[in-house]
């Protein structure tokens, strides 16, 4: 989840003719400030030209989006500032590059709002959520059609449906690299990213209806100038109103984590290819090596350690402490630790229970249930093969009969061996 990136996707045509918003909301705030004039990449006419040229207009073989998708906090800026330092090799040897602006260009994002002015034909504070999930496809096919080269999108978009249209367009999808990194460690660093406690995030991150974000439903100007003078009180009246007009980010569906991670990698298919954090840290190396030959990519294995080399958690964290980073929003630091295991420090036993409660399938799949909660892990199991003789298994999956089959026939084995 990072900070808007305002020149993506919105080429602005100088010929176009600037117009002004009429909102209800403008007019029944007399006492608000008056909205500026719409910019001049929006308008109505050219939106409504460029909806049916994406409507009939079929993304290039050649072409297409190559998500680079997570959960927030699971190394997706991480993975990009790799994949830049790969293509860039003049970053590999430069210590002194700026990480904001190499993070800003790692990479596109399909969820500004800009994107969707320009296809809708108005202005972020008049776009309603069900225009936002029937544009989405819309959106990406933009992306993808107008780019002359591969085109990484980082996204946190669950893999799934929102107002009865599919979050991901199949016809923009080209492949992906989804990243999953153990919640027990999401958890604290999710925490400190939000602005809330380790309860409140165990609590959002078993949320199906998560959201991440979007507008209010009714926009003030008014109300945005404060809200953003009392997160950076440091802000001059002039930048915090521009920073409350920047047209931000979409409102993205992610459901909790399990049904996230489920949403890209339960399903076989041969476009995706998954990265555990864990394995990213402890065998970059190999890691990177494997991503990067899926994706088609002409790198050699010394290419990838000198980029891997080059963006070392380590190195990434200390440029923040010295430079600051764009990204962070709340918290100390965007880079926080980047361990594997730190929950053991932050979390209670209570919490780390909780946790594995609420992600229990999706977490054994992914080998993320520590040794000592052994316990719980056979006593979960135990009841998820009680509740899938009922014909219902892990995140909202039905089982075949031929599911029913398997699991009665190791039950009775299990059955056999013990005597």
């Amino acid at each position: 989840m990072d900070a808007p990136e305002k020149n993506l996707a919105t080429k602005k045509p100088e010929d176009a003719q600037v117009e002004t918003p009429e909102t209800d909301a403008a007019e029944a705030e007399a006492s608000a400030p008056a909205l500026p004039e719409v910019p001049a990449y929006i308008n109505q006419q050219r939106a409504e030209a460029l909806r049916k040229n994406l409507e009939s207009k079929a993304v290039p073989a050649d072409k297409g989006l190559i998500y680079l998708a997570s959960f927030p906090k699971s190394g997706n800026t991480w993975t990009r500032l790799f994949l830049f330092a790969l293509f860039n090799p003049l970053i590999r040897q430069d210590e002194n590059f700026n990480l904001s602006d190499i993070a800003g260009r790692a990479g596109q994002m399909d969820v500004t709002f800009q994107l969707f002015e320009r296809i809708l034909g108005k202005p972020h504070y008049e776009i309603s959520d069900i225009e936002v999930a029937q544009t989405m496809p819309m959106a990406q096919k933009l992306l993808a059609i107008q780019q002359e080269k591969k085109v990484f999108v980082k996204t946190h978009l669950c893999n799934g449906a929102w107002h009865g249209t599919r979050t991901i367009g199949l016809d923009t999808f080209r492949t992906a690299v989804y990243i999953v990194r153990n919640p027990l460690d999401v958890t604290p660093s999710f925490a400190s990213h939000m602005n809330t406690d380790i309860d409140g995030a165990i609590k959002g991150m078993a949320n199906s209806t998560h959201f991440i974000g979007g507008r209010p439903k009714k926009f003030s100007l008014e109300a945005a100038i404060k809200a953003e003078k009392e997160k950076r009180p440091e802000l001059s009246d002039e930048e915090a109103k521009e920073k409350a007009l920047a047209p931000g980010q979409i409102p993205q569906l992610m459901g909790s984590w399990s049904e996230h991670v489920a949403s890209w990698t339960a399903a076989p298919d041969p476009r995706v290819i998954y990265m555990r954090y864990e394995d990213m840290k402890h065998d970059p190396e190999d890691t990177f090596y494997r991503t990067v030959k899926h994706l088609g990519l002409p790198f050699s294995r010394d290419d990838v350690i000198a980029a891997e080399e080059a963006v070392k958690f380590d190195k990434i964290q200390a440029k923040e402490k010295s430079d600051g980073f764009k990204e962070k929003m709340g918290g100390e630091a965007f880079f926080r630790k980047g361990k594997t295991g730190s929950w053991r420090e932050e979390m209670t036993d209570q919490q780390v229970r909780q946790v594995i409660v609420n992600h229990h399938h999706q977490m054994r799949r992914f080998n993320y249930i520590p040794e000592e909660y052994k316990d719980l892990d056979e006593r979960l199991l135990k009841n998820q093969k009680q509740f899938a003789m009922s014909g219902v298994v892990g995140v909202g999956r039905k089982l075949t009969y031929s599911d029913k089959l398997r699991i009665k026939r190791d039950l009775k084995k299990k059955k056999k061996l013990q005597g």
